[in-house]
């Protein structure tokens, strides 16, 4: 586990030397779980989020995550 943490940073530290900001899809499952996510990669990548979780039901549940997503990123 220690070592895959490490290989992350490395990879992160090797994007943030980039000449340019690149892109990054993120597939979010709900606005609780993307935060952090979101908070850390947007200060190196141009993001969209990805939202899909159609395993999520009532469908009230499914737009409920969703618009608190949308909340969360503006």
């Amino acid at each position: 586990m220690i070592k895959s943490y490490k290989l992350g940073e490395e990879l992160l530290e090797q994007v943030r030397r980039l000449p340019f900001r690149p892109s990054l899809l993120l597939h979010a499952c709900c606005g609780p779980c993307s935060t952090y996510p979101l908070q850390l990669l947007n200060k190196i990548f141009n993001i969209t989020v990805y939202y899909n979780n159609s395993n999520i039901y009532p469908l009230e549940e499914y737009e409920k995550r969703f618009i608190n997503l949308k909340k969360y990123i503006d």
